[in-house]
């Protein structure tokens, strides 16, 4: 997917969080301090750009990123 439209949404979603927050339980996490640091999967390029905009793209998260990526290259093999 294009890394803009992705940053677009991840943008959206977390410069809006408050707004919907109460439309469902689990919605109360969908914040940046409760975003997940480590997912079954690779970040998308334009999250991460998003997340290094708000200084939240640490060492930790790229380790884990890079992990996720070599990961998913072994499964594609």
């Amino acid at each position: 997917m294009d890394p803009d439209i992705v940053y677009g949404v991840v943008k959206a979603i977390f410069d809006h969080t408050d707004e919907f927050a109460d439309t469902h339980p689990a919605a109360k996490y969908w914040s940046l301090k409760h975003r997940p640091v480590s997912l079954a999967v690779p970040y998308h390029e334009g999250s991460i750009r998003y997340f290094k905009e708000k200084g939240l793209w640490t060492s930790e998260a790229q380790a884990y990123q890079d992990k996720m990526l070599r990961r998913q290259q072994g499964l594609l093999k």
